[in-house]
């Protein structure tokens, strides 16, 4: 054999040994990670920490390996590192659409919100349609109280994907914060026709639309939908006042839960933070309140809507 031939074969022999070794390497490192899933839902997070650090030690330089080893790091609650490793991975892979969405998606429930906002926009210069950019892109706007471009987001989003039932909640939040019930009310009336809500979902999506239609003075629906939505949801004591103050506006005979939102009225409230939605029902509290006592004349009202409150109102948290 000629030196050249032979040279060829060493060569060979070579790179043959240098792909099975980084395929082990990719084999272990992927094993390790499913093990460290594992181990983080059984309750063992430090062994779950321990199989991470091995598996970084065995990480090839493979795109696909490093981020399977990145989301496991997400899993596993090192939400930093995970974090880390996407931005070097969108450094390196500018043009991988997959990339910026996740990293989006990681940063903003990190908190990290402007962030998150640079990643999504980036992620949607690669691919326009892509929904959980467009959904990190929408709640950023919202959360920096952008009403007007997140629902233009929102919209896109929608038609987008039309079975997110999550953004379409979300428009319809922020359309009562922009103080336009009548256009949620169009957007509950949607979710509400899709067949595929779970009870939870639906209960959720129902109440909504009778507090929407109460801050349209839309008594009589309001209350029906106040009322078949009350008890398959935790209600609290002011969601009771809240059901009694539309079914006295509505004139309807309030015997059968007056004395429960009376005993509930001094209970206190289970809410952990407030939304747009709690705001809006604690308003209309107080305003149907007023009306039923006639301290106000009917014709002074002024409407239960966030119009005139932008300002001072709390930002969106989702």
């Amino acid at each position: 054999m000629g030196a050249l031939p032979f040279l060829a074969c060493i060569a060979l022999i070579g790179c043959s040994a240098m792909r099975r070794q980084i395929t082990e390497r990719r084999e272990a490192c992927d094993s390790l990670c499913k093990q460290a899933k594992a181990a983080q839902s059984e309750g063992a997070p430090d062994r779950a920490d321990l199989l991470l650090n091995e598996a970084v030690r065995q990480r090839p330089d493979d795109l696909e390996t490093r981020r399977h080893l990145a989301d496991a790091m997400w899993d596993c609650g090192r939400q930093q590192d995970a974090i880390s490793e996407y931005r070097e991975l969108v450094e390196s892979h500018s043009r991988d659409p997959r990339l910026p969405k996740r990293l989006a998606e990681m940063l903003w429930r990190a908190g990290q919100k402007d962030e998150a906002a640079q990643m999504a926009d980036k992620a949607l210069r690669l691919n326009p349609t892509s929904t959980e950019a467009l959904l990190v892109k929408a709640r950023t706007e919202a959360a920096r109280r952008e009403l007007d471009a997140s629902v233009a987001t929102y919209i896109r989003l929608t038609r987008a994907a039309p079975d997110l039932i999550e953004a379409k909640l979300e428009l319809a939040e922020v359309h009562v914060e922009r103080g336009y019930s009548n256009q949620a009310c169009t957007v509950l009336r949607d979710v509400l026709g899709n067949q595929q809500l779970t009870d939870a979902l639906r209960a959720d999506a129902e109440w909504k639309l009778g507090l929407a239609y109460a801050s349209a003075d839309r008594w009589s629906e309001a209350a029906a939908h106040l009322e078949s939505s009350i008890t398959k949801r935790a209600a609290t004591g002011a969601d009771w006042q809240m059901l009694f103050v539309a079914k006295s506006l509505a004139g309807q005979d309030t015997n059968d839960i007056g004395a429960r939102a009376v005993l509930t009225a001094g209970q206190q409230s289970s809410e952990l933070d407030s939304s747009a939605w709690t705001n809006l029902r604690d308003r209309l509290v107080v305003r149907g309140t007023l009306i039923g006592n006639g301290s106000v004349a009917q014709g002074n009202v002024v409407r239960a809507d966030f119009s005139k409150s932008a300002q001072v109102d709390p930002p969106l948290k989702r």
